[in-house]
């Protein structure tokens, strides 16, 4: 898997990856990490991966960020 880039972003750390014909965009907050996988014939580069995060798609993936960390802390704090 080869490291393109990390994308700057005020909530999330976003890293994007080239591996077998596919763009990997990997989200981390805090403990969990969402990993999206994206076929190349989908998007031809990189900077074409980068336009699918606007702010509709960011605020998904806070979204889901935000209930991932409610399940998990109902787990850790269920006896």
């Amino acid at each position: 898997m080869r490291w393109i880039e990390n994308i700057p972003n005020k909530n999330f750390t976003i890293n994007l990856y080239h591996h077998q014909e596919r763009y990997i965009l990997k989200f981390e907050a805090g403990p969990m990490e969402q990993t999206y996988k994206i076929p190349q014939g989908l998007r031809p580069d990189a900077e074409a991966v980068k336009k699918l995060l606007t702010p509709e798609f960011l605020e998904e993936v806070r979204q889901q960020f935000n209930a991932m960390y409610v399940a998990l802390k109902k787990q850790l704090d269920a006896k």
